[in-house]
């Protein structure tokens, strides 16, 4: 255990940030590979498949709170938190076997192979769910610096954006590539590997989290063992008491916003590459690991002057405007005649420009983002004395969560409209598939940004006041503490 006002070692927070792995590892599976493997391999319809995937999101954000109040109410000589990271992990990695691993029997039938995953899909993200939500809460618990704790969250951040792309990149250069004029993507057997190395990465990284983390666990953790009550009545009290914090609310409008298009974003990406852009899978891999690898080096070189210059909110809205321009304005510039079509070399260095921009300001809008939350935290354990971070966090995820089945159930859809089913080549697409995909992409992506920006601006906090905040918390945290509820 360490006290909460004592500088984490840089190994600490290495260990902290490497648990993102976890969640992103599940993450890379449905946004890249989920959807292409039921529909374009299995031959599941996509309104099923996506109904499936939608209910498994749903589920994912009600369980969501319940962890993040069992988290925050747990106490034990393990802590609050790590207990539930550890019981989490091999059920996990079951799940990744699982979902990848459908026998002939079900795959046979459409409603037994929709049963399927969704089956899967609630196991693997109720599981994934036990870990990353006391995780998340977590980063409040290490660090009571301000400071220290954005670059907490930045180490994780860091974990997981490249974990999301780094996967499923080494994944298509391994595991998808193909042989001759077979596309790997499209090999059913190639999939049942990526589960399994899924399965092995999310317990070997998540067990040297847990591990590396678990000694600077903070000391408030020790002060009673034991559950304090969870009861539907505590969890919606819970839950309600982080609706009043004002400037949380505003961030969770953001927020939804911001996954609404991600999620559509998630769901193109892959099929995108593949039927427009016609990439092979080494290129795919490659315009996935490299740009994001530099975004993330340039965003953790940034982040601290940024922060001492512009508040929070002023990075996120640069952000936004950015993702919302970098969405766009390759398209105009394919279809305008003046350049190369589509299959010279000029658009995929254009897709590394566009990857490597999006990616970044992805990246800098969710720290940013995440250390709100946590000042909310801060905000409401000053008012009430409680310390909540789970039930923040998890009230968050919710709503995340929420917003991201809207990305499954318009790709699915959109699919269906388009007419791309299973067995379509990239070469054999038709102008106008090329075409709605397009469209789908940005009808999809770039109007919830606008509101993004919208909500964003309604936050009203700053450097001042979220120094006072910490000043009268120290205070209030020297006192002698009882039970927190």
């Amino acid at each position: 255990m360490t006290d909460l006002s004592v500088s984490l070692p840089l190994k600490a927070k290495v260990a902290y940030g490497s648990g993102a792995a976890v969640y992103a590892t599940k993450e890379a599976a449905y946004g890249m590979f989920v959807l292409l493997f039921y529909t374009q391999v299995l031959g599941l319809s996509g309104t099923l498949a996506g109904a499936a995937i939608a209910l498994g999101l749903i589920w994912d954000a009600v369980s969501d709170p319940l962890v993040g109040v069992l988290s925050d109410r747990l106490r034990s000589r393990w802590g609050r938190r790590h207990p539930l990271m550890f019981g989490a992990l091999l059920p996990a990695g079951i799940g990744f076997i699982g979902l990848f691993s459908p026998p002939d029997a079900v795959v046979a039938s459409q409603w037994q192979l929709a049963a399927w995953l969704l089956f899967w899909s609630l196991w693997l993200r109720t599981f994934v769910t036990c870990f990353s939500i006391p995780h998340l809460a977590l980063s409040a618990d290490l660090s009571g610096d301000y400071v220290e704790r954005n670059q907490v969250m930045a180490m994780r951040m860091a974990f997981l954006f490249m974990t999301s792309l780094m996967v499923p990149a080494v994944g298509l250069f391994v595991i998808f590539k193909g042989s001759g004029d077979l596309d790997g993507r499209l090999v059913a057997h190639n999939y049942v590997i990526y589960g399994l190395g899924s399965c092995l990465l999310v317990m070997i990284v998540g067990a040297y989290c847990a591990m590396g983390s678990y000694p600077y666990r903070s000391q408030r953790d020790a002060q009673a063992e034991g559950l304090h009550t969870v009861s539907i009545k505590s969890l919606v009290g819970d839950i309600l008491q982080t609706a009043k914090n004002k400037n949380f609310r505003w961030v969770v409008g953001y927020e939804v916003m911001a996954m609404m298009s991600l999620s559509v974003v998630n769901g193109l990406n892959m099929i995108i590459s593949t039927y427009f852009w016609e990439f092979t899978t080494t290129e795919t891999s490659m315009l996935l690991a490299v740009p994001t690898f530099f975004a993330v080096i340039v965003v953790m070189s940034i982040i601290t002057p940024l922060s001492k210059r512009f508040t929070k909110q002023q990075l996120i809205r640069f952000a936004v405007i950015v993702m919302i321009i970098d969405s766009v304005w390759l398209y105009p510039l394919l279809w305008s005649g003046f350049l190369p079509p589509v299959g010279d070399s000029i658009w995929y260095a254009l897709n590394f420009v566009q990857s490597m921009i999006f990616m970044g300001c992805m990246m800098l809008r969710a720290i940013n983002a995440a250390t709100l939350v946590s000042d909310a935290c801060n905000e409401s354990e000053l008012e009430t004395g409680k310390a909540q971070e789970g039930a923040f966090f998890s009230a968050m995820n919710l709503a995340n969560k929420m917003s991201t089945v809207f990305g499954p159930v318009y790709v699915g859809i959109c699919l269906d409209l388009i007419g791309l089913q299973q067995g379509v080549l990239p070469e054999n697409t038709s102008s106008s598939m090329d075409f709605g995909l397009i469209v789908a992409l940005l009808a999809g992506s770039v109007p919830p940004l606008f509101a993004g920006l919208y909500f964003i601006g309604k936050v009203r906090t700053g450097r001042e006041d979220q120094a006072d905040v910490q000043r009268r918390l120290s205070a209030m945290r020297a006192e002698p503490i009882g039970s927190d509820y």
